[in-house]
């Protein structure tokens, strides 16, 4: 093989092992393991339907690629090598922390009410958990790396993401324990130049758990738009942005069943062209 190919493979190699070596969030290196889902929400409300990540391409015209993944394996046990023991004991372990009695309120069906606080800490909370389910799929990634610091220093999702919560009408909470996130790339419409990257730029992440679901959805380009979504909209307290201070409780307006099929066909399969 000629020497200067072999460089370029070597180089490629290398610089593919020391992007692995880093950690997601601030960079550094001594990365540790992390669960994708918490390991206390693996054990005491398994995931049976496991995972969904998807990946595809779009041109105005509409999909012209998709490539996905489906594992059953339990997410409580699934961890992934990307990021230090600093983040991981550090502000995603308080996160995890602050989190916590808010989301086992919600799992056990309690009667919620939601202040600002709450709202916050549940926003950051689902972004994490988005940023730790898209790594699964590294095709399907759309959060960018300042969108991870941006989580990381303010302890909040930046303004270009919109954060859902909802409950469950159904009693049996195994219709709706279900993971998902696709990552889609979008070209830009004609006269603008196709991008000479085909990385995703947009995300929509859904994570159901207990009767529980929060719904994740973000672009950081500026020719695609969060459209409006009339489910979302109706069925849902909207954590992120907050647009208002006031108290909200996710259990006033339960979801029916069928409800979640719906959400999932609109969120998966809307065009997000302004």
């Amino acid at each position: 093989m000629d020497r200067f190919f072999l460089f370029l493979i070597m180089a490629k190699k290398k610089q593919k092992q020391q992007v692995f070596n880093l950690c997601i969030f601030c960079g550094g290196t001594g990365l540790s393991k992390e669960h994708i889902i918490p390991d206390w929400i693996g054990r005491e409300f398994p995931i049976p339907h496991g995972f969904r990540n998807t990946r595809s391409m779009y041109d105005h015209r509409g999909i012209y690629d998709s490539t996905g993944i489906h594992k059953n394996e339990p997410l409580g046990s699934k961890k992934m090598r990307n990021v230090c023991v600093k983040c991981n004991g550090g502000w995603m372990s308080r996160l995890q922390s602050e989190a916590k009695p808010i989301l086992l309120d919600l799992f056990h069906k309690k009667d919620v009410t939601l202040d600002h606080h709450a709202k916050v800490t549940l926003a950051a909370w689902v972004m994490m958990g988005s940023i730790m389910l898209e790594f699964t799929q590294m095709e399907s990634k759309a959060i960018t790396k300042e969108e991870r610091v941006y989580l990381m220093e303010n302890g909040v999702p930046p303004a270009n993401w919109e954060i859902y919560v909802g409950c469950s009408r159904e009693d049996d909470p195994t219709t709706i324990r279900r993971l998902y996130h696709t990552g889609r790339h979008f070209e830009p419409k004609p006269p603008l130049m196709p991008l000479a990257t085909e990385k995703a730029n947009w995300q929509t992440t859904i994570i159901g758990i207990e009767r529980s679901l929060f719904v994740a959805r973000s672009t950081h380009v500026d020719y695609l738009v969060l459209s409006p979504v009339q489910i979302l909209n109706n069925n849902f307290v909207k954590v992120w942005p907050i647009s208002q201070d006031g108290l909200s409780k996710p259990n006033e307006n339960k979801i029916e069943p069928r409800v979640f099929d719906f959400l999932l066909y609109a969120l998966l399969n809307l065009i997000a062209y302004k």
